[in-house]
């Protein structure tokens, strides 16, 4: 099957270092609606932590329920910003 359509779209782009980033620069991006289901498939295949991917253990943690990995929100957001330059 192979990753989904948006990290292939992500491998694509030009690429960007921590270099060329200028101070206060903006990124302008769309919102970004990530659903429990998306959540936990993106964790299981690649940030598996048990509050990414377990209600029950995400209640205990430090969240109080079930989070997005922060490379899912980057992956997101790189992706959204990266198809409209």
């Amino acid at each position: 099957m192979g990753p989904p359509f948006w990290f292939r779209k992500a491998l694509q782009m030009t690429r960007r270092y921590f270099d060329d980033l200028t101070d206060g620069e903006l990124l302008h991006c769309e919102p970004v609606l990530m659903t429990r289901e998306a959540i936990i498939d993106f964790a299981k295949e690649y940030d598996p932590q048990p509050f990414h991917v377990d209600d029950n253990a995400a209640s205990e943690s430090v969240f109080g329920g079930l989070v997005a990995s922060s490379l899912h929100t980057l992956c997101a957001i790189r992706v959204d910003c990266g198809l409209r330059r």
